[in-house]
């Protein structure tokens, strides 16, 4: 994974009240020491302990960034992406937007997910919504789906004129179908 998913810049929140832009890029997740040195630097420690965050840059939609987060909890939630695969940050990226929780609670969530991806194909995106779905949840089995949800879904008059250009109907229009 790439290091580094998480920059901030940290300025001085007394300096900048006067009048001056005092602060530094931290790209996170960093070492205790480091984010010390960082703050040291921009005069946080010394005459003052307030800073506030008044830039960032994240490369994971979701992480919720504000100018008074903690920089030990950013920290930890780098340290975090820092240690999972690609997929399990696109899938808790997409916890985070459509729940509007945190890194932390979309970990806990992200096993009991169903994770469909609509663009694995040049084809129409609901319709590989639908396959995803029968095929992940149903294991294919479109049976298991419900005779209720095939009714409201399924087109039996367009299914019966395929199947009437395939067999010879008798004058009755009586047909004997195989049914094996």
């Amino acid at each position: 994974m790439v290091k580094n998913m998480i920059r901030i810049y940290v300025t001085n929140l007394r300096k900048y009240n006067e009048g001056h832009i005092i602060g530094k890029w931290l790209e996170l997740p960093e070492s205790d020491e480091q984010i010390e040195k960082v703050l040291k630097e921009i005069g946080i420690g010394q005459e003052c302990n307030e800073y506030f965050i008044s830039d960032f840059e994240c490369s994971v939609p979701g992480i919720n960034i504000k100018k008074n987060s903690s920089i030990d909890d950013l920290n930890e939630i780098a340290d975090n992406l820092l240690n999972m695969d690609e997929d399990e940050i696109k899938v808790c990226s997409t916890i985070m937007k459509n729940e509007n929780c945190t890194l932390d609670k979309a970990m806990e969530e992200k096993d009991n997910r169903l994770v469909i991806n609509l663009n694995r194909s040049n084809s129409n995106t609901y319709i590989n919504l639908a396959y995803s779905y029968i095929e992940h949840l149903f294991d294919g089995d479109i049976t298991k789906i419900g005779r209720e949800t095939i009714e409201k879904y399924f087109d039996f008059e367009r299914f019966g004129e395929d199947l009437k250009m395939d067999f010879n109907i008798d004058d009755d229009e009586t047909i004997a179908v195989s049914n094996s």
